[in-house]
């Protein structure tokens, strides 16, 4: 829903936005198949799938928010640059880029806090609402990215992380 001069609207924003969770989702559902023989680490993947799913209703009820007219009003041009980046970065993923859990580890690192930066961006811009913005926070601080920063202590650190080899997909 691009402006007539080329500039990106707001629901562009929302819409990538929602996108990029899905496809995290994606990912991590790979992960979770490629390390099926550690059930643990596996549900750890699965959870972070769910989250994304949660994330991406969390966006739609923020979009479903906006005061009349917000949708289509522009969109600030950085936001739409991180979350095209975003988007390049989950799309380039594959199979063979994780041989052991030390790479997904490290990919899904760098990817949620690429994703902080865009919805931080998202929140910055004044979109939501200030209810919805504790639950964006909430969402992607308090509960998500604390996973990633748990993983080393329920499963593990970086030399361990290297001994678990993916199963091919």
């Amino acid at each position: 829903m691009m402006q007539p001069d080329g500039t990106r609207t707001v629901a562009d924003v929302f819409d990538l936005a929602i996108e990029i969770e899905m496809k995290a989702g994606k990912l991590y559902e790979m992960l979770a198949c490629m390390f099926a023989h550690e059930p643990a680490v596996a549900g750890f993947w699965n959870d972070l799938k769910d989250d994304e799913a949660g994330h991406a209703e969390i966006l739609r009820k923020a979009f479903a928010e906006l005061p009349v007219g917000g949708a289509e009003s522009a969109a600030e041009p950085g936001i739409w640059v991180t979350l095209v980046e975003l988007k390049r970065r989950i799309d380039r993923c594959s199979p063979n880029d994780f041989k052991t859990l030390e790479d997904a580890y490290e990919v899904a690192h760098e990817l949620e806090y690429s994703e902080v930066n865009g919805i931080f961006n998202l929140l910055a811009s004044g979109l939501t609402s200030p209810e919805m913005k504790v639950e964006l926070v909430d969402m992607n601080i308090a509960r998500h990215q604390n996973k990633l920063i748990d993983f080393t202590r329920n499963f593990g650190g970086r030399a361990w992380r290297h001994t678990i080899l993916a199963m091919p997909r």
